[in-house]
């Protein structure tokens, strides 16, 4: 064994030491010596050979934030066979529309073992109001559906796990296909852009998603009203967060994104893909088919998000 690689075996046992000693054990993140065996880099005190493979191979690989993440995910449950999806109305799913046939139709056919519920505007009203603070709602309570959606998805996925999806994508890849007994959370990125807010599969009571929730109702709070980035801005900026120790701007640098997909990659409990919409997607990979999206959305009368949000860079001190 070289030197350098001596060098970094004590660094990551020293900084696994510290992180111990120095964190309050009444804090949120209980962070213990067992990440680095939890990882499976350290094993009867030695470096195992996976140890040795991931120090070689991954030189852009966080071993203190891969182990930190191990450690939060490892005692959640199995993600739970729910699907959740919402609608202005719930008798859509025998409309003649090619995003609702070959997307929510088919997403529910293909995955019968799960239960699949619909959650109109007065469901997730009533949702959003049960699960956060009075203040809080008192902040929600009068804005767009769009915009309380995409509150609602976050503490539905935190509070009952399970997988959620926007009404306007295409699928026809069961979830079978996707996860394994071990997952529990997948994280599918839009591009080389950001996490995909869209589309959300979780284990409950994921941390991922309580981070996400603060952060999204503490900018609320400081009087930040811009769907994007209480939407997919936070999103991201909380999940970059949890997996590297720090909140990152979207369209990361090519090291930041090498080392978000080594993270996510390198844990047995998470898994992502490099979506290309709307026909590369983690449940969708086919032919080009129709897609009547603006027919649809003018049929149920049914606006954009972007059409009547308030886009100005004075709303945006968080990032673009």
């Amino acid at each position: 064994m070289t030197v350098k690689k001596y060098q970094i075996i004590i660094i990551i046992l020293l900084s696994c030491s510290i992180i111990y000693f120095f964190t309050n054990k009444h804090g949120k993140r209980k962070l213990r010596k067992e990440w680095i065996k939890e990882v499976g880099i350290v094993r009867h005190g030695k470096i195992t050979d996976f140890g040795f493979k991931i120090i070689n191979e991954n030189r852009h690989l966080d071993i203190i934030n891969l182990c930190n993440i191990n450690y939060l995910l490892k005692d959640l449950g199995p993600i739970e066979k729910k699907i959740h999806v919402s609608w202005k109305t719930k008798d859509i799913l025998d409309l003649d529309f090619t995003i609702i046939k070959h997307g929510i139709k088919q997403l529910k056919d293909l995955n019968p073992e799960y239960t699949f519920e619909i959650s109109d505007n007065d469901d997730v009203d009533k949702f959003i109001k049960k699960h956060i603070s009075n203040n809080d709602y008192h902040l929600i309570k009068d804005k767009n559906i769009v915009e309380k959606v995409d509150l609602w998805r976050l503490l539905k996925i935190y509070h009952e796990g399970g997988f959620y999806m926007d009404i306007d994508r295409l699928c026809n890849i069961p979830f079978k296909d996707i996860i394994n007994s071990e997952h529990k959370c997948i994280l599918p990125m839009h591009y080389d852009i950001d996490f995909s807010q869209d589309i959300m599969m979780s284990s409950s009571k994921n941390i991922i998603f309580k981070e996400v929730i603060d952060l999204n109702l503490k900018r609320r709070r400081e009087g930040c009203i811009d769907i994007l980035t209480l939407g997919p801005i936070t999103y991201f900026h909380a999940i970059t967060k949890i997996l590297l120790g720090n909140q990152i701007p979207r369209y990361p640098s090519k090291d930041n994104l090498i080392k978000l997909r080594s993270i996510i990659s390198n844990c047995k409990y998470l898994s992502t893909f490099r979506e290309d919409p709307p026909y590369n997607t983690l449940v969708y990979r086919g032919s080009h088919i129709g897609f009547d999206k603006t027919e649809f959305y003018e049929y149920c009368d049914v606006d954009h998000w972007t059409k009547n949000n308030p886009n100005n860079s004075d709303n945006k001190p968080y990032g673009k």
